[in-house]
Parts: C-alpha cells; structure tokens; sequence
C-alpha cells in the first residue's frame, strides 16, 4: 500500500520540480526540454534519486501516448495561413529531406562505428526525423517573432515527418532480421499504405469531429476530453489499419483547430497544458530510462555523428529539398539549425531494444547523446541566430 503513496510524491515533486524549472530555465535561456532530461537523469538509478525505471515496453507506451498528445495540440494551433505558405518545402523536407538525412548520418556511422552499412542505415534513420516537442517547444520560446513562412515550415515538417522515419526504421529493421522486403512493397506501403492513408484518415476524422461536437450537448469541461479521446482513438486506429497514425491526429488536429466549434477557446487552452504536462512527463521517462555508465564509452562517437548530423546531413538536405522552391540564403541555414532531434529518434532506438536486435544498445546510446546536444548546441543559441540572421520580423 506505501508503495502507491510513494509512488505518487515522487511523480508530485519531479513534476514540481520540472515546473519550477521552466521559470530558471526561461531566464538563462537554456532550452527547457534539456532541463526536463536532465531533472529525469538526476532522479534515475545513477543520479542522487536513485529511481530505477527499465521497462523499455512502458517508455515506448508512455512517449507514443505523449507524442499523440502533443502532434493533436501542434494542429490545433496550426492557422491554415500558415499551411499555405510552407506546406510544399516542408513536406520536400520531411520525404526527401529524411532520405538524405539517412543516407549521409548512416554512410557516416557505417564508417565510424565499424558497422554493417544496413546497421548503419538504420541509425541513420532513427536519428532522421525531427522532433515535435522540442522544435514547437523552442520556437514558441524565442523572445522574438520569427517570419512567419520559416516558422510554418519548421512546425509542418516536425509534425510531418515521422511517417518517413517510422517507415524506414521498421523496414531495415525487418531487413535485419532477414525478413523479405521489396523496394516495390516499400515504395507501395509508404506512398499508399502509410502517407495516403495517413492523409485521407486524419482529414475525413477532423471533419467528422467537428459536426459531432457541434451537434452533442455537454457539460463544457468536456469538450476538450471529448477531443482528446476521439484524437486518440484515431491515431491508434489509423496504425492499426496500416497507415501513419502521427500524420492522421496531426492532420484532424489542424482541422478541429481552424473550424467553428464549440468551446474552441477552452479546447486549445485544455490541450495546451495537456501538451506541456505530455512534453514534462516524456523527457523525465526518458531521463530515468537512460544509464550515464552506458553513455561515456559511446561519447566521442555520438559526438562525431552528431557533429554530421547537424553540419553535413541537415544543410544538404534542407539545400536540395528546397531546390524548386525561391528562399534566401539566410532563411535555409536557419531552418536547416533549426531541425532539433528530441524524443522521436529516442522512442524510435527503443525499438530495436524491444527485439533484442544486434547493437541495440549502440543505437539507443548514441542516440540519446545525439539528443542532448543537439537541444544544447542547436537550441540554446537559437534567439541570436534568429536576429544574426535576420529571421526576425523587426
């Protein structure tokens, strides 16, 4: 019976202590998912809170619900001007830029850690995808308003570009375990299964959400649960039937989020705290998840990578996907700074755990120190680049 008391002061004062955080963090300007991972690690196994928390099956449970929860509340604040103005070059970005960005970090990964190229490859596509989370909770913190086609595209690739990644991941994964995949049936599952399906499902549920809850009367602190059920019940229907779930909640969110509805101020004021509240509790998990001992002899390499990541992979990807499209020079190498890795890359290496897959825990190490630096050195200096660059509006 203790043990559920204990239980919940621990998850109090981590979230206390989270939430404190943000006031410190907001004024030295440190980006404040690093300080959530970082309180997660304190508390963990090898930290002075000495918390031990392995179960890999229950983190991927737990940052998949999270990362739900937070693409829902990213489409319900995404303004269809927006969508207009940078929804072509994020989506060249979150297709074509994933495959670049996968080819080159694996390429260089294959060389660097003595690995097979497909092993290789396969990091490359866990650490491809941008994150949600830390890319919407960064860009919402910079003290300045950002143009507002950079600041669109930025929010439609990171809430987009899961499908390509998930994708990738699960085939070379299957690959090595000498499962029988074609480049046809690859190209079908992505174009028809999980892209197409993904559109047509989030679309056709949005609607659908919007006339039933303009149509049921309900006490009005309902509604935003209401919302919040039925997103959930189409993401985890949409994987179920083949097609990406992340793309179809994002898409109805967008919908739901740009109609006339009822309660349409207290929805997006529910989820925005329910957002924050999933944000808090996934980079704790994924704080307590990680053991430091099992990081330090991986440090110089996922430094390296990392270092590729961010100034070889992302500017030639960024460059090439934006190669039909007119931006200035200033606005690329933003946006090419600009794309965090976060709990994507991380809840994507705990797949590989779960299987028992050959060099595991070499994916899930290097990318999690992939994660860190690339919220410090990416996001920390993110306001200065901004005015540096002239990304701002003045």
């Amino acid at each position: 019976m203790d043990i559920t008391y204990q239980l919940i002061l621990i998850g109090a004062c981590l979230l206390l202590i989270s939430i404190i955080a943000t006031n410190v963090s907001s004024r030295i300007g440190l980006p404040i998912l690093l300080v959530f991972l970082i309180i997660g690690i304190l508390a963990g196994e090898q930290g002075p809170g000495k918390i031990l928390f392995q179960n890999m099956q229950n983190a991927h449970l737990i940052g998949t619900l999270a990362l739900a929860i937070i693409l829902l509340d990213a489409g319900l604040h995404t303004k269809i001007d927006s969508i207009r103005t940078g929804l072509l070059p994020a989506l060249a970005l979150s297709s074509i830029g994933i495959l670049i960005t996968a080819i080159i970090v694996g390429l260089f990964a294959t060389w660097l850690l003595h690995i097979s190229w497909l092993e290789g490859l396969l990091l490359g596509a866990i650490l491809s995808p941008t994150d949600a989370a830390a890319v919407f909770s960064l860009l919402h913190a910079v003290p300045v308003k950002l143009k507002s086609h950079v600041m669109a595209i930025l929010e439609i690739e990171s809430g987009s570009n899961d499908p390509i990644a998930v994708l990738l991941t699960i085939s070379i994964i299957q690959l090595l375990q000498a499962k029988q995949i074609t480049l046809f049936s690859l190209v079908f599952k992505a174009i028809f299964l999980e892209i197409s399906g993904g559109i047509l499902i989030g679309l056709i549920a949005g609607y659908l959400i919007i006339g039933f809850i303009n149509r049921i009367k309900l006490a009005e602190s309902l509604y935003p649960i209401l919302v919040l059920s039925m997103g959930l019940l189409i993401f985890a229907a949409t994987i179920l039937l083949g097609s990406s779930g992340y793309l179809a909640i994002y898409l109805a969110g967008i919908i739901i989020g740009n109609s006339q509805i009822q309660h349409h101020n207290n929805i997006l004021r529910l989820h925005d705290s329910l957002a924050w509240l999933s944000q808090i509790s996934m980079f704790l998990m994924l704080g307590l998840l990680v053991t430091p001992s099992a990081l330090l002899p991986n440090i110089l390499c996922a430094l390296f990578i990392a270092l590729a990541l961010i100034v070889l992979a992302r500017p030639i990807a960024v460059w090439t996907s934006f190669l039909p499209f007119k931006f200035k020079w200033n606005e690329k190498l933003f946006i090419a700074w600009t794309g965090l890795r976060g709990a994507v890359p991380i809840i994507l290496a705990i797949n590989p755990l779960l299987i028992g897959l050959k060099h595991a825990d070499l994916y899930f190490n290097v990318t999690f120190f992939v994660v860190i630096i690339s919220i410090f050195l990416q996001g920390w200096p993110l306001p200065v680049l901004a005015h540096w660059l002239k990304i701002k509006i003045d």
